[in-house]
Parts: structure tokens; sequence; C-alpha cells
């Protein structure tokens, strides 16, 4: 199960989480993540590459001459080519891309194991390509549906999920009876001593003493 709190895989059978120390509780789940959240994810995956790209190309541009128009382009395209195979890596073995981590969401599985390289290939690679072919209608299901799952998540059986803060698991986690209170046992009351019956003592008579 995954954690909703690090969103990082809870091994079943700990009492709790071994990455963030959060106790596992089976009804607690995370929550899907909205539009803004995902929007903006998007937005940083694609800000941090141009970032790159640019911060290399203009400097190069005023040091490099004409000639060396091919090191102008290699140098920004190496960086972005090494970028995108650490994104790949990134999003297929932990269900997370640079700008996901940032916004705390992750692709799983609806059953909230972690999806697997199998079930991310089927969400990017055939749920995009469908996406694609119903003119990106298909991304527009995230609108109308509370589970915010597109067609390429209803494809490849996946939903994308935010952290859970603990105020949200405290008030969502079921009450539980308070512990019962004993009270210390009243002390028993002293024994009465046993009473002895009087003795009487009688006086002896005086020994005459010859004189």
């Amino acid at each position: 199960m995954i954690c909703p709190f690090c969103l990082k895989d809870a091994p079943a059978g700990f009492p709790q989480c071994p990455n963030c120390q959060a106790p596992v509780d089976r009804s607690v789940t995370p929550p899907p993540s909205g539009v803004f959240r995902r929007i903006m994810a998007l937005f940083f995956d694609i800000l941090i590459p141009a970032i790159l790209f640019a911060g290399l190309y203009v400097p190069l541009m005023f040091l490099l001459s004409q000639d060396q128009a091919m090191i102008l382009m290699a140098v920004p395209g190496g960086v972005l080519l090494l970028f995108t195979l650490l994104q790949l890596i990134l999003l297929f073995s932990s269900g997370q891309t640079i700008g996901k981590k940032l916004m705390g969401i992750k692709i799983i599985k609806t059953d909230y194991e972690k999806a697997g390289f199998g079930t991310l290939l089927m969400r990017e690679i055939v749920g995009r390509l469908v996406c694609g072919l119903t003119l990106n209608i298909g991304y527009l299901m995230i609108l109308f549906n509370p589970e915010r799952r597109g067609l390429h998540d209803k494809i490849a059986g996946t939903i994308v999920v935010k952290k859970l803060r603990a105020q949200a698991a405290a008030a969502a986690a079921p009450e539980t009876a308070p512990a019962p209170t004993f009270e210390p046992a009243a002390a028993p009351p002293p024994r009465p001593e046993p009473m002895t019956p009087p003795v009487n003592i009688t006086p002896l008579a005086p020994i005459p003493v010859p004189v």
C-alpha cells in the first residue's frame, strides 16, 4: 500500500511507514490530486528544461563563433536529452516526475498500490495515444469525475493522488472508544483483635516466718 503521508511504498504487515514513520492504516488513503496541482506539475516539467536550455544556449551564443554552431546546439541539446532520460527514469521507477515531486502528487494504481513499469507504460504510451486520437478530449474527463481520472488513467487503471495532511487524516480516521479506567479497590476493613478473657488473680496467703 502507498503511504498517504509520503506517497512511498509501505509494505504490508508494518505498523508504521518505514519512510516517514507514520502509522499505517488501511482505511486511510491519499486523496485524488486536483486539476491545479497537475497543471502546475506539467508547468514545472516544461519550465525546468526551458531554463536549462536558455541558461546554456544564450551564453554559448556569445562565446562561440559562427563556425562552432554545432557546439552551440549540441551542448544544450545534450543536457536536454539527459534531463529527459532522468524524467523517464523517475516516472517509470516511482510514478513521479520532477514536477510531480515538487507538487506532492504521484501516479499509483486504483487499489492504492505502487504502479509498476507495465502499468505506467500502458498509461504513458497507449493511454496518451488514445487521448491524442480523441483530439485530447480524453484529458478533459479529469474535470467530470470525482477521482480526477482521465481516459489514459482509466485505460491503465491508475489514479493521480496527493499527499495527505496529518490534520485531515485525524479527521477522517474512525473514532475509537476511550480506554476504560480502573479505580483502585477500597482497602478491606481492619480485622478486630481477638479479646482475651480477664484473668482473676487471687492473693496468696502470707507465709509465717519463725522468729
